[in-house]
Parts: structure tokens; C-alpha cells; sequence
């Protein structure tokens, strides 16, 4: 009988010994949420994998095979994951495809699940994370399901940056020198860590002036308006600005999610166009540039034999709603169009019988001869619209083996003036000069013969 009672005291013992260390299920295991927020509702993959299963028949926590490299416990009995060097199984526990900001998996186990997030389009990445689906009743002394939900964390993006022209004509990445150009910086908001609280964008600009009007965007809504937005910007060199953005970190309301500051600027007189972007959550990764070119007309002054010819006088227009529009030119770029012809820049040949004008755009141009060279006839044989010209101008933009040209040359070609024949021969001449002769006596009589008479009156 004491053999019988020690044998139940020890089973006793080793069921209280049991249930010390691992509280059993309070209800069945596959009831457990995970939500996962702060995504960037573009294309994004989700994949749950578990790394701790409860085996309940044991009533123990098992390390999954394929995590116990990467799992450990230290002696308070808490578990650690390594995340930075996981290499991920073929088995997964759950996954989703979602362009929302949020997707949640339900009828999970109790565990330890590892999340991974790839952004299919490659614009934003995110850190690992590690989610617990379960919670101690302290009451109860039982293990209860539990919903979870995890913030994704972006610790680099991609920035994005677009332009278009709003002035002139079209011409892809074309303009004339004076037009609006429209940029768009992309960038993905960061998760703030409790560490890293500064997030801003920079812009360097190179070859046109900026605008005051920036601001910033979320889809279609105005975040930042441009007032509040200038009171955040430094303008840290001459043709850059950064703007402080960290107000957007606050409690990771926009975390994960995509914004746009959006301004334009002016073309100078330049030749090329140049934008660099970047965001404090990429500084050393991508830095995108759009570059933007004017394009330039050339002509060419040639005589009979396409010798060069300097002196030439001409003046550029284009044709505008049928009408010509003549240009003013500055230090050999396009200033503004003017409607008449007198305020229009004289253009001038040089040594090497050219003309060059440029900051336009691409498109048709058009020059008339005002003054020819000395000896030479001015040569306007075609006509558009009311207006004669002597060369026609297309502007194109193509690659070439030093970089991208954008250009259009027309070369005028003028006659020499006809010289006065000389007719007749030697007794020509001789009656020529005997005439003279005759009228220049007969002229001196005249007068002697008035003075004589005047003389003895």
C-alpha cells in the first residue's frame, strides 16, 4: 500500500513539475491572428514561416528543424532570432499577394512565426520580423491564442524622379530655354525605429532656376502645403535644397506608404538640364537623375562654289497659329519670341559662315536673309504662309557617339551680282570721246562769247 501511495505522490509530482514549466492549450490551437501593417500598397509578397510550434501532446515549445541555427534561448528562458543571416525553407506557413497597406492571416497556431516581405516592384525593402501568437493567462495559468499585429519596417527605398515640360512644344525630354519644367520626387516614408527620427528629401538642380511652389503629396492629397513646406527647407548650396520631412515620422502614421514632392523650375540658357534626387533613408543607394537638353539651329552661308561666306545678315523665326514669331537672342541663346520682324535679333555670319542659335526646342525653324554678303544677292526663294525664308530648320533629338544631340542645319547658298556689260569696240570709243570733245568746246564758246558781250555794254 506505501509502494502504491509513493508511485502516486511521484506521478503527482511529475504532472505538477510538468504543468510548472508549460502551461497547457485553454482552447484549441488554430485560432491565432497575424496583421501586418505599414506596407506600401504596391505589389507585395507576405510569407509566414513558423520557427516554434507548441507540441501539445509533450506540452512543450520545439524549435522547427530548419530554425535551430538561427534560434536560441538565453537562462531567463527567452527566446532570441537571429533575422540578419535566416535563410528561409521551402515550406511555407502561410503567404498572401497583396497591393493593399495591410494584409492579416488567420487560423494560426500558437508559435513563433517568421515574416518576410519582398515589394515585387523592387521600390521598397523591409526588414525580417518575428511574431508571437500566443499569451500567457495568468489567471487561468493557461496558454491562450492571441491576435497579433506587426508594423512593417522599410530601411531603404528606392527615389524616384520624373519631369515634363509645361511650356513650349512637346519634346520628350526636350525644352526651350524659359519654359516650365514639372518634377516629382518619389520616396517611400520609413518606419521610425525609435532611433533613426529624421527623414528628408534633397534636390540638386543644374541648368534652370527653381520655382517657389513646391509641395507635398500622398496620392491626391496635399500632405505638406508649400507654406509649411518652405519653413522645413535649408538650401544648403546654391542649386540644392533639402527638405526636413521628420514630422511625417510621428506614431509611423504613413510608414511604409509613398509620397511626392512636386515643384517646377525654369530652363536657363543651357545646353543640358540636370536633376539628382535622394532621401536621408537612401543616401549612398540609388540617386536617380532625369537630365533635360535644349536643342540648337545652325546655318550655313556658302557662295557658288560652297565656299563660307561672312557678313550675312539673317533673322530665325518660328511659325506660331500662322503667323511668324521671330527670335530675340542673348550671348547665342534663345531670349523670348516677338511678333515683329524689327525687334528680332540681327544674326550675323561669322568667318566660318555660321550661325548658331540655341536653347530651342525640337521642331521646324525657319531664317530669312536680310543683308548679303558684298557681292553677293540675298537669296529668300521659299515662302510659309506670308513670310519669306531662305532656309528651313528641323530640330531633332538623336544619340550620338559623344551623347545625345539636339540639332537642325540648313545651308544657304547665294549668287553672285551680274556684272554691267561693256559693248561696242575702239571706233566706238573714239566717237565717244570726239563727242564729248565737241560739247566741251562748244559750251566754252558760249560762255566766252556771254562774257564779251557783257563786257562792252
Amino acid at each position: 500500500m506505501k509502494f502504491i501511495k509513493k508511485m502516486a505522490t511521484l506521478v503527482m509530482a511529475l504532472v505538477l513539475s510538468v504543468g510548472s514549466v508549460l502551461p497547457v492549450m485553454a482552447a484549441e490551437n488554430n485560432n491565432s491572428q497575424i496583421t501586418v501593417e505599414g506596407l506600401s500598397g504596391t505589389s507585395t509578397q507576405v510569407n509566414l514561416y513558423k520557427m516554434i510550434g507548441l507540441d501539445e501532446p509533450q506540452n512543450r515549445w520545439v524549435v522547427e528543424d530548419w530554425a535551430k541555427d538561427y534560434v536560441s534561448v538565453d537562462a531567463e528562458g527567452k527566446y532570441h532570432y537571429d533575422l540578419e543571416h535566416v535563410v528561409v525553407p521551402e515550406k511555407v506557413s502561410s503567404n498572401a499577394m497583396t497591393s493593399q497597406r495591410s494584409v492579416t492571416f488567420s487560423g494560426l497556431s500558437a508559435g513563433a512565426y517568421l515574416i518576410t516581405i519582398a515589394d515585387t516592384t523592387g521600390v521598397t525593402q523591409y526588414n525580417n520580423a518575428v511574431a508571437t501568437t500566443y499569451q500567457y493567462n495568468e489567471d487561468t495559468g493557461l496558454i491562450e491564442n492571441r491576435s497579433v499585429t506587426v508594423v512593417a519596417k522599410s530601411f531603404t527605398s528606392k527615389t524616384d524622379k520624373e519631369q515634363s515640360e509645361n511650356a513650349g512644344v512637346a519634346g520628350d525630354d526636350v525644352v526651350e530655354v524659359g519654359s516650365e519644367i514639372s518634377y516629382s520626387i518619389s520616396a517611400i516614408i520609413p518606419y521610425y525605429d525609435g532611433e533613426h527620427d529624421e527623414f528628408w528629401i534633397s534636390d540638386t538642380l543644374s541648368g534652370a532656376a527653381y520655382n517657389d511652389d513646391a509641395v507635398v503629396m500622398m496620392g491626391q492629397e496635399v500632405l505638406i502645403a508649400h507654406k509649411d513646406l518652405q519653413e522645413a527647407a535649408s538650401k544648403t548650396e546654391s542649386e540644392t535644397f533639402r527638405y526636413d520631412l521628420s514630422s511625417l515620422l510621428t506614431d509611423n502614421q504613413y510608414a511604409g506608404q509613398t509620397i511626392r514632392v512636386e515643384y517646377t523650375a525654369t530652363a536657363l540658357a543651357s545646353d543640358t538640364i540636370t536633376n539628382v534626387a535622394s532621401a536621408s533613408n537612401n543616401p549612398k543607394g540609388n540617386m536617380p537623375t532625369v537630365t533635360a537638353y535644349t536643342g540648337r539651329v545652325m546655318v550655313e552661308k556658302q557662295g557658288e562654289d560652297a565656299q563660307p561666306l561672312q557678313g550675312a545678315t539673317f533673322v530665325l523665326f518660328r511659325e506660331k497659329a500662322g503667323k511668324p514669331e521671330y527670335a530675340v537672342v542673348k550671348d547665342g541663346y534663345l531670349s523670348k519670341w516677338v511678333t515683329e520682324e524689327e525687334k528680332a535679333t540681327k544674326l550675323v555670319t561669322d568667318k566660318q559662315g555660321q550661325i548658331v542659335v540655341k536653347g530651342l526646342n525640337v521642331g521646324t525653324y525657319y531664317v530669312t536673309e536680310l543683308v548679303a554678303p558684298q557681292g553677293y544677292g540675298v537669296s529668300n526663294p521659299e515662302k510659309v504662309g506670308d513670310t519669306k525664308y531662305a532656309g528651313k530648320i528641323t530640330v531633332e533629338k538623336m544619340e550620338g557617339d559623344n551623347g545625345v544631340l539636339v540639332e537642325g542645319t540648313t545651308v544657304v547658298k547665294d549668287s553672285k551680282l551680274a556684272a554691267l556689260p561693256f559693248t561696242g569696240g575702239t571706233g566706238s570709243v573714239l566717237f565717244i570721246l570726239l563727242g564729248a570733245g565737241c560739247v566741251a568746246g562748244g559750251t566754252g564758246l558760249m560762255l566766252y562769247r556771254r562774257k564779251k558781250n557783257v563786257s562792252t555794254m
